[in-house]
């Protein structure tokens, strides 16, 4: 999914064998960044309008599919 603004690309990708989420810079190709924890699985689903955070599912064993927000940096706390 592209960022409201074009910079940016989020997709979700299961190549380590579980669901991240990643966020690249559309100018760089090498600046791929993981948005979670490798463990946990987590998609994307869309961006907030201002382009600042990721909305997102993580599948966990106990409550099944939750929705989260994060910032789209790597540094933030997801809610």
């Amino acid at each position: 999914m592209w960022s409201p603004d074009g910079r940016r690309l989020a997709f979700s990708s299961n190549r380590t064998g579980v669901w991240n989420t990643f966020v690249r810079n559309a100018e760089e190709v090498s600046s791929e960044e993981r948005l979670d924890e490798p463990s946990l699985s987590a998609v994307a689903t869309s961006w907030t309008s201002d382009g600042r955070s990721i909305v997102y599912f993580r599948i966990a064993q106990n409550t099944d599919y939750d929705v989260w927000v994060r910032p789209a940096a790597t540094t933030g706390t997801p809610r």
